[in-house]
């Protein structure tokens, strides 16, 4: 993710709701250096909940959409499936709880646990 494209994704949202201002900042620093996608995820519904003004979201929205995605791992941390992330609920514990439902009903992996996480989509390799 580039600064300027984080940074044009962020302001319209800093100016429509001038109170989520931590959360704003939190997401920035984690979106620059790609250190928490969870946090980024678990700010936009901080900010989501608090705005009156969704539209002023969707940059941001599509922004997270592009950049995300949500990664399963067995007991060996071995990746078994990426899937996109989709910003389409109203809140963070739905939408965890939906991804957390989709896994237990329909995959079936040979591994006694999968983690379920938030990542940064690897960069795409320069031909």
């Amino acid at each position: 993710m580039e600064k300027s494209e984080i940074d044009a994704a962020l302001t319209p949202v800093a100016r429509a709701i001038k109170h989520a201002a931590d959360d704003l900042l939190d997401l920035r620093a984690a979106a620059l250096d790609q250190s928490d996608a969870g946090l980024c995820v678990r700010c936009y519904f901080k900010i989501f909940s608090q705005s009156r003004e969704q539209a002023a979201l969707q940059r941001l929205r599509e922004l997270l959409e592009k950049h995300l995605e949500i990664v399963a791992l067995d007991n060996n941390r071995r990746e078994l499936e990426r899937i996109p992330v989709f910003l389409d609920a109203d809140e963070m514990e739905s939408y965890c709880l939906g991804i957390m439902k989709e896994f237990r009903d329909n995959r079936v992996y040979d591994s006694p646990k999968i983690d379920i996480r938030f990542r940064f989509k690897e960069p795409l390799c320069a031909a």
